[in-house]
């Protein structure tokens, strides 16, 4: 069991260093592709804690209700559908950026990068299977 924990605590470690400089530099908080980054390695980073939990509760042969179980698996599947949508909606601005930036007014572009990505972002919903 130590010898799968060393992997996933060293890319969690990782993925907050990455985390705290997206933070901290002012040049990555106002680009939506940063925005999008940081959003993606914070559910990746979570998604890592979470699997690193549903592998010691299966080592350890934790029993619990149906109820717990279903709620724990649906929290797991949600976070596996994120990174894909992340993904996706970081290639589509990556894509429709030269028709952005062919605007000429240029206070537009960061209001109509930032509202398009994320309103795209909230219409698709992961679908739970």
């Amino acid at each position: 069991m130590g010898l799968s924990l060393i992997p996933v605590l060293f890319f969690v470690y990782i993925n907050c260093v990455m985390l705290v400089i997206l933070k901290s530099k002012a040049a990555f908080q106002g680009m939506s592709r940063y925005i999008l980054f940081g959003h993606m390695l914070f559910a990746d980073t979570f998604q890592l804690i979470w699997s690193l939990l549903c592998y010691i509760v299966a080592m350890v042969k934790i029993y619990m209700s149906n109820g717990l179980c279903v709620i724990i698996l649906l929290v797991a599947n949600i976070l596996t559908r994120i990174s894909p949508l992340n993904l996706a909606v970081m290639a589509l601005e990556r894509c429709l950026s030269p028709l952005i930036y062919g605007l000429r007014d240029e206070s537009f572009r960061p209001v109509f990068v930032h509202y398009f990505t994320f309103s795209l972002k909230n219409k698709i919903k992961p679908t739970v299977a």
